[in-house]
């Protein structure tokens, strides 16, 4: 399959799992078609390819190779090599080309790189200084920009699945936005361990959901791509500050890479949480007659997780002011809320001081308002103080969902384009006529009732 690059070393995979790139301890890398067994192409380097990583596409691969400390790029497309980079301030070559030449690990002064997974930084071992070197990847060719010192010899890093710590082979802990080892790998007899096979497990209820890949690839471009027509090619994902599901286990593992569950993390951007009490029941689609239920994080959770859903956007369930808060503060205690969409009134006389107040909190992103609770947006568009409140809304950067629309609340939302210049509107659900609506309401009356027994009187 891979004549030019027998004896394969290192085998790493593209994150949509239709390539696989083969190195050997060789100067050719081969890269082949899993579908077809075939291989489809080769780039050639300078010296011995060693580790090497992929960048979120699988378009670009960051490699050491035998007698050099740095690292090249090369483009998967052309199969050239568009950078060299060497490590600057540690002088290296003069020791590595003496006479008896140092006994390193692998045989090289560089085993180990990882781009950290929005790729805006590489990771890189120094296996002869006992360092890992940072360069920033958002300016090509990367810059180098900090050094940290390790316990032991680098020569290999696994970046953990929320992307916040990177484990070395040195058996060091390194967290990835201080830059400062903040821990060690130990066995079960207290010893440091210097694995350089390593895997972040993430276990729900007992059951393995969510594995990294033991090499450092991208998820994420660094940049936004531009198609040059001013359009994305290649969006960055936003992610807040806990987009990535934390809490797992570095483990023993085998050297082929492991596709993770879900190369793209996965938020939902659509949820509701209820605050169990009997107001909040009261206030959630009162005129549903059925058993109700009240909704947490920790349920949610429980069902999320196992479908690879790494994080939630909370949209308001609830016309109390209480509520805003409530939420909020459930938020900042589970890591798997990313953002809350809340409930205030833009007509309201204390519309601006709500919003300053939430709108401290980064997890604060907008409100909605539409034809719920009593609300009419229809007739709010022409009301100047609601439009001055959107203004305010926009000012902030947050956002507006709207919910259930009909004909007269879409209507309603492209006046308030007009009259709010950039404004985000989200709309929720999707369009209906008032019949089909009244057909949904009376399919979930119907659901409900053989959920409980209790048929409601024209239900059938």
């Amino acid at each position: 399959m891979a004549p030019l690059s027998p004896n394969t070393h290192n085998l790493n995979l593209s994150p949509d799992g239709k390539w696989a790139f083969m190195s050997p301890n060789g100067k050719v890398m081969s890269i082949a078609d899993t579908s077809t067994h075939q291989t489809v192409r080769t780039i050639p380097f300078n010296d011995n390819i060693r580790v090497f990583v992929l960048n979120h596409d699988a378009s670009l691969i960051y490699t050491n190779q035998n007698n050099f400390l740095g690292f090249q790029i090369a483009d998967v497309k052309t199969g050239k090599v568009l950078h060299t980079v060497e490590v600057q301030g540690y002088p290296w070559r003069e020791r590595w080309n003496a006479t008896p030449r140092p006994r390193i690990p692998h045989g090289c002064p560089s085993h180990g790189i990882a781009l950290t997974n929005d790729e805006k930084e590489v990771w890189l071992a120094d296996g002869m200084n006992d360092y890992i070197h940072i360069f920033d990847n958002t300016v090509m060719p990367p810059k180098q920009i900090q050094s940290i010192k390790t316990t032991a010899g680098p020569y290999w890093i696994t970046v953990g699945l929320d992307g916040t710590l990177a484990y070395v082979s040195s058996g060091d802990i390194i967290d990835m936005k201080s830059r400062k080892i903040i821990g060690q790998m130990k066995d079960e007899y207290g010893r440091t361990m210097y694995s350089e096979k390593l895997l972040d497990m993430l276990f729900t209820n007992g059951k393995l959901t969510r594995v990294a890949n033991q090499f450092g690839n991208g998820l994420t471009p660094a940049t936004p791509q531009h198609d040059g027509k001013g359009q994305l090619t290649h969006p960055m994902n936003v992610y807040s500050r806990r987009a990535l599901l934390g809490s797992a286990v570095a483990v023993g593992a085998g050297s082929i890479a492991l596709a993770q569950a879900s190369p793209i993390p996965i938020i939902d951007c659509h949820i509701h949480l209820i605050r169990p009490n009997p107001p909040a029941r009261r206030s959630l689609l009162g005129r549903w007659q059925g058993e109700y239920r009240a909704v947490v994080a920790a349920r949610y959770r429980r069902l999320a997780e196992p479908l690879g859903i790494v994080g939630a956007i909370e949209v308001e369930a609830s016309p109390w002011m209480e509520d805003n808060l409530w939420v909020l503060e459930v938020e900042e205690k589970d890591p798997m809320m990313v953002g809350t969409i809340g409930n205030l009134q833009p007509e309201k006389p204390e519309f601006k001081e709500y919003l300053d107040r939430y709108h401290k909190n980064k997890l604060f992103l907008g409100i909605r308002y539409g034809n719920l609770w009593g609300y009419n947006l229809v007739t709010q568009v022409e009301n100047p103080t609601f439009i001055e409140g959107l203004k305010l809304l926009q000012q902030a950067d947050l956002a507006m969902d709207t919910a259930n629309p009909r004909p007269d609340l879409l209507e309603a939302l492209v006046k308030v384009t007009d009259k709010v210049a950039g404004l985000r509107i989200i709309v929720d659900h999707l369009p209906s006529h008032a019949s089909t609506a009244r057909c949904r309401w009376e399919g979930r009356r119907g659901w409900d009732a053989a959920r409980t027994g209790q048929a409601p009187a024209g239900v059938r």
